[in-house]
């Protein structure tokens, strides 16, 4: 007795010395004991960091008993359904920086327009080494994410797995049941919704990341997890928070749902040990506190010493599966797996599919790679030498065994390696003559090499065999051809990096034959190309592929009624190929028979190739309420559908809630429907124009807008018009082009501001398919979209909406202020909103310059005089004068001119400091001639209408030169001045009182530029004697001394007219000829000529003899019609071809450019040559690059400046290949890729949308 009392005082005194330390904490553990609420048995509630490294890994003994002492392991959500869920859910692929990137750009962002272009590698055969590189290799993100999240070079800290994973498998080994206290999906949409709300958030706040913060510093957040102190992690976590209402659905509501979860889990009558985010669990929204409320006891659990004796018990611990036999999607092989095996996104092109064994915390993958091994010569034991000889450098670690095996008749490897971190995987490596297999099993530590899992995986390998002793007629599963190949052919999908192909590939083992059909889908409703183009891009394709030596002939026409093209090419081998290429519509095939010699069957292959219809599944009923529309199809993306609404709903509650958005765009979204392997496709697109949308021509709409089509070459086969029930008009078209059997066919559903449209590529020969009929015959709108006809003008309508009681009607108007269409009828209206705006209006500034800025586009006397009283009345508040000011230059009208010349002469606005930022009278900021818009808007200039009607501007002469005498307006004045004097419409004897003062000023100009140019011609021959500066250095240096003075320039403009009455005016034009500074002498030189004043024809001369000047002088002398002074000697296509070369690079100029040959070229209906050189961009550079210079005109005697085709290429000049033939190919190239589908063929274009808008950002003219 006197023995328990003495414990009991123990026990006591350590209670109350633990509870004294922690007395100031309410957290103090990871770990947490569950009781009360009638449980018979203890659960456990512990916080976890989703990492796997060693920090999170001090478990102690409690943690372990806490596990053996329950029935249940739960997680946040069931890592047994994680790969299910992945693949399923409709958010996993979403990114939620996508809502706030959507904020200005609606219109563009749900596009999903088919655009496919063809490129050099559709059709070709590559070599297949890289991509063996890559299979042995491949370490898929999705796995390191499900199973281990380690990162490169950190793992020797990291342990095999992280912390959630580890507590599931310690469940799983213990032989507990395991499950999750969220719905994976459910989670993931709290996400996802979570980021939508911190977007529409008005109170977030910037994170701190300065780590002299404590509290910034993450090193924090991991002390605190390491010491189990909750309570500091709860400050960090509210520290850090950047938005509260991102943090009610990524914390709190997921803490009630997890809460809510354990609570049924645990009065189920089941003990439990959950583990969730350590963040979940402090806190008076957290986790315990719920708990606590719903009448639960929770006690902290002392965390003692880790326990790494039962770590490693646990470890060695596997879990026996059941094992099932998988196929893959072709059926061209099967493995027994203890899961199914899942297709991620495609790694580096690889066609891979892998499962994870979250229990033991192994993977198994298969990769099959297409070698195209017969068409390059390669027989599987080429094959087989290849895969061998790149085993050493690409499997991980170390091989540690390697066998030989044959699995259906086909060799391979089996392999066992070992990683540097210790875990041993291993490979069955499996070669037929068509593709290379490779099945992989991974784990930790000695996991495949101990057990039978590996044995029944490897062992369970079958392939199918593709042999048959008779030729089989075969047509794919999804239909669309017919042909007589050897065998049934192997199927294979290709990642081309443009458009992917289908391969389809059968060998006769008799001759040796290799037969190959490819197919591509080149889906792009934006324009349609010339058949035998297209034919010749499919022959440049195959063509370059690295076992071609040459085409041997080639023979175009129709096969079939579709346009063909047939070739017979010489490999480097020796064998040869025939081939065969047609097109329908947008499917193109290409028909390979290959051996060492013609055989009599490669033509009977040929030859049957026919098109037959595509096969698809029963129609159905689809709704698609994203889009707004029912339609009967076979097929149709349900799940993109409703990932795509979800994502609208959220993105219409953003807009809604933030002030930024603006919804005077119009709303737009498309889908595509169609068979990925079919690949017909058919495009969907809703168009609501905004609720405030005013056309006043209608023809803009339909005849340049919805109707339109920009590429000029379309023919009209079929454009009917329709006026369906209520009040829908339907527009059919058929669009066919020269020269093409391909169509574009669409319909037009249009009501009251809602367009919808559908397309599809298809062609003249084929009738069309169960797909596009039914889809095209049964679609139709919903009925209960309401939009506002564009053809009514809306005024009326938008200010009901402004004075509306309802704030969220005016606001929305409020956002459609600066879109809106007013005429002079509204002017009453704009009056009354101007007077009744106060500064406590939210944007009062904003809203006022917009209102202010659509009277500037009413041109009414009676609005000139009401804008200068609202300059009056706006006191100081500079930027509300300066839109005043603008609005009344907008206006353009005599009154509105000369009411703006009163306002400047009286009581001109202040230009703030930024605005211009100069003391001093420059020029560097503009160009002499009319300044560019980007000029003026950078500096908020107000002068800038001001060159758009210098008719009008013309009346604000003399008088508006008093500016000049203000610093801050000098500048600007003067170069309107010198615009309008160089144009004519000024003559001296307006400024003539301001001679003295700027021939002062020339003088003095003039005189700084002299002592300039004196100290950089010393700075030069310093230079030149400094041998430690490089040729470059020097050279940059003697550039800066022509970069000209536009202050002289403008100056040397405003004196010309008084050349003939002061005699020292010549003589200042003179030294300004004298001038080293050659921009400045050839601007002066320019002016004389056009003022017709004397110049030396050495002068031009000079500047023709130089290749950075000739191309100019040329193109300035025929713009003023002197192009007789241009020097005879360089009026030839050699000088001016290559100065228009040199000329077109204004930065890092190269340093030599040697001729080399011209080429004859025709470009649309203009014949002429291309000049090529080579260049090095420094002396010292081993390889030479290609440039160009053209269209030099057909006729050798006459020149051009043209620079179409101009440019310093990255094409390398290959010193062992004949120039002519890499000249040619380069030509052959420029001209192909201005015509639409070759946009892209050779990566150098960016593409072509004409059916939705015209170009997009294209630098060459269409074909």
């Amino acid at each position: 007795m006197k023995k328990i009392i003495v414990f009991l005082v123990l026990l006591t005194s350590v209670n109350l010395v633990s509870a004294q330390k922690n007395k100031n904490k309410k957290y103090p553990s990871l770990l947490w004991e569950i009781t009360g609420n009638g449980l018979k048995k203890p659960s456990y509630l512990f916080g976890t960091m989703h990492v796997s490294s060693k920090m999170a890994f001090h478990l102690s003994d409690s943690f372990y008993q806490a596990i053996k002492n329950v029935e249940v392991v739960a997680l946040e959500t069931n890592p047994e359904n994680w790969q299910e869920d992945f693949t399923n859910s409709k958010y996993t692929n979403l990114n939620p920086d996508q809502l706030r990137m959507r904020r200005y750009t609606d219109y563009n962002s749900g596009f999903d327009i088919p655009s496919d272009y063809l490129s050099i590698n559709t059709f070709a055969v590559h070599k297949y080494e890289k991509s063996i590189a890559r299979a042995l290799s491949a370490q898929p993100e999705i796995i390191n994410s499900l199973l281990y999240r380690n990162f490169a070079g950190a793992e020797d800290f990291e342990e095999d797995t992280f912390l959630d994973m580890y507590i599931f498998q310690t469940g799983r080994k213990l032989g507990k049941k395991v499950t999750g206290v969220e719905n994976f999906e459910e989670s993931q949409k709290l996400v996802m919704e979570a980021y939508r709300d911190a977007a529409k958030d008005k109170n977030t706040k910037r994170r701190s990341y300065d780590y002299n913060d404590n509290y910034a510093d993450p090193n924090k957040l991991q002390e605190a997890y390491r010491k189990g102190d909750l309570d500091l992690l709860d400050s960090l976590n509210k520290l850090n928070v950047f938005s509260e209402a991102f943090q009610e659905k990524f914390l709190y509501r997921r803490n009630d749902i997890q809460a809510s979860s354990i609570d049924s889990i645990i009065k189920s009558g089941s003990s439990l040990f959950v583990g969730v985010g350590a963040a979940h669990l402090p806190g008076t929204r957290g986790v315990i506190e719920w708990l606590r409320k719903h009448g639960y006891t929770l006690r902290p659990v002392t965390m003692g010493e880790r326990d790494s004796n039962q770590k490693d018990v646990i470890d060695k611990i596997r879990i026996p599966l059941a094992f099932n036999t998988r196929w893959a999607d072709d059926s061209s092989y099967s493995v027994e797996l203890p899961g199914k095996l899942y297709r991620f996104i495609p790694m580096q092109y690889l066609n891979q599919v892998q499962f994870a064994d979250m229990t033991n915390g192994a993977y198994y993958m298969v990769t099959r790679l297409k070698t195209n091994s017969s068409l390059l010569g390669h027989d599987v034991n080429k094959v087989y030498q290849k895969v061998d000889s790149m085993l050493y450098e690409n499997v991980p670690g170390k091989i540690i065994s390697k066998k030989d095996i044959t699995v259906n008749g086909y060799k391979g490897f089996d392999i066992t390696n070992k990683t540097r971190r210790g875990d041993y995987q291993r490979y069955n490596i499996i070669i037929t003559p068509f593709e290379i297999y490779f099945f992989k099993m991974s784990g930790n530590s000695e996991y495949v090499t101990t057990g039978d899992e590996a044995t029944k995986f490897f062992g369970s390998i079958k392939i199918k065999e593709h042999r048959s002793d008779k030729w089989v007629n075969y047509t794919p599963p999804y239909g669309g051809f017919t042909v007589k190949m050897p065998a049934a052919p192997v199927m294979n999908k290709v990642y081309s990096g443009g458009p992917d192909r289908m391969e389809f590939e059968s060998v006769d083992e008799k001759d040796g034959s290799d037969y190959l059909i490819m197919k591509s889908d080149v889906q792009n409703i934006n324009f349609i190309e010339e058949d035998t183009f297209d034919l010749n891009l499919i022959d440049e394709s195959f063509a370059s592929s690295v076992v071609i030596d040459k085409t041997v002939s080639r023979k175009s026409g129709t096969y079939k009624g579709y346009p063909s093209l047939d070739v017979k090419y010489k490999h480097k081998d020796g064998s040869v190929t025939q081939a065969r290429y047609l097109i329908q519509g947008p499917h193109y095939y290409a028909l390979f028979a290959h051996a060492k010699t013609e055989q009599p069957n490669h033509q009977t292959f040929l030859n049957s190739f026919s098109v037959t219809p595509f096969v698809y599944p029963a129609v159905k009923d689809r709704t698609d309420t994203s889009l707004y529309f029912t339609v009967n199809s076979p097929v149709y993306p349900e799940a993109a559908n409703e990932t795509k609404l979800w994502m609208e709903n959220l993105f219409r509650d953003y807009q809604e809630n933030n002030d930024e958005y603006n919804d005077a765009f119009p709303t737009a979204k498309t889908i595509t429907v169609g068979n990925d392997t079919a690949g017909e496709k058919v495009m969907v697109m809703y168009y609501k124009l905004p609720k405030y949308t005013y056309i006043k021509d209608s023809s803009l709409f339909w005849d340049r807008g919805t109707l339109a089509v920009h590429d000029s070459d379309f023919i009209y086969r079929k454009l009917e018009k329709k006026n369906l029930p209520n009040g829908v008009i339907n527009y059919n078209l058929q669009m066919l082009d020269t020269n093409s059997s391909r169509m574009i066919n669409a319909r037009l559903f249009y009501k009251e501001g809602v367009l919808h449209m559908i397309a599809t590529l298809t062609d003249t020969l084929t009738p069309p398919s169960s797909l596009l009929t039914t889809f095209f015959e049964t679609f139709k709108p919903a009925d209960t979209i309401k939009g506002y006809s564009p053809f009514v003008k809306k005024s009326n309508l938008f200010f009901t909406d402004y004075y509306s009681a309802d704030s969220a009607t005016k606001k929305k108007a409020l956002k459609n202020l600066s879109t809106m269409y007013f005429d002079s009828t509204d002017v009453p209206q704009i009056k009354k909103a101007i007077t009744q705006l106060t500064w406590k209006d939210k944007d009062y500034l904003t809203v006022k310059k917009q209102w202010v800025e659509h009277l500037g586009k009413i041109g009414d006397t009676t609005v000139s005089y009401y804008l200068k009283d609202l300059y009056k009345a706006a006191g100081d508040t500079v930027e509300l004068q300066n839109t005043v000011l603008e609005s009344l230059m907008r206006q353009r009208t005599k009154t509105s001119y000369r009411l703006f010349k009163d306002i400047m002469l009286e009581e001109p606005p202040v230009i703030e400091r930024g605005e211009y930022d100069r003391n001093e009278l420059s020029f560097d900021h503009i160009t002499f001639g009319l300044p560019s818009r980007e000029d003026f808007y950078r500096d908020k200039d107000i002068f800038v209408n001001l060159y758009d009607s210098v008719e009008l501007t013309k009346s604000l002469f003399p008088e508006i030169l008093a500016l000049v005498t203000l610093d801050d307006y000098k500048p600007v004045i003067m170069q309107l001045l010198a615009n309008m004097v160089d144009s004519g419409y000024i003559k001296p004897t307006a400024y003539q009182e301001y001679y003295n003062k700027l021939w002062l000023e020339a003088k003095q100009l003039q005189r700084k530029q002299s002592i300039t140019e004196k100290s950089k011609a010393i700075e030069k021959k310093q230079d030149e004697l400094d041998e430690s500066k490089s040729v470059s250095v020097r050279r940059d240096n003697a550039d800066d001394d022509s970069k000209g003075n536009d202050a002289l320039d403008l100056y040397a403009v405003l004196l010309m007219p008084f050349w003939d009455k002061n005699e020292n005016v010549p003589a200042l034009y003179d030294k300004l000829l004298q001038s080293g500074d050659k921009k400045l002498k050839y601007n002066t030189a320019l002016l004389l000529l056009r003022n017709k004043k004397p110049v030396p024809d050495t002068m031009w001369k000079y500047f023709a003899a130089m290749d950075e000047y000739r191309s100019e002088l040329y193109n300035d002398l025929e713009a003023i019609n002197q192009l007789n002074k241009f020097p005879v000697q360089y009026k030839n296509q050699a000088d001016l071809a290559r100065a228009v070369l040199i000329e077109s690079r204004d930065y890092n100029k190269v340093d030599t450019i040697v001729y080399l040959d011209k080429v004859a070229a025709t470009y649309k209906k203009d014949k002429g040559w291309i000049y090529f050189y080579k260049y090095k961009e420094k002396k010292d550079d081993v390889v030479w690059e290609f440039a160009s210079s053209g269209l030099q005109p057909e006729n050798l005697k006459e020149v051009s400046t043209d620079d179409d085709f101009t440019s310093f290429m990255q094409d390398n000049v290959d010193e062992d290949k004949p120039l002519k033939e890499q000249i040619s190919k380069l030509v052959k190239q420029m001209l192909n890729s201005r015509r639409k589908s070759a946009r892209n063929f050779y990566n150098s274009g960016y593409g072509y949308n004409s059916l939705l808008g015209g170009n997009v950002s294209t630098s060459a003219e269409e074909e």
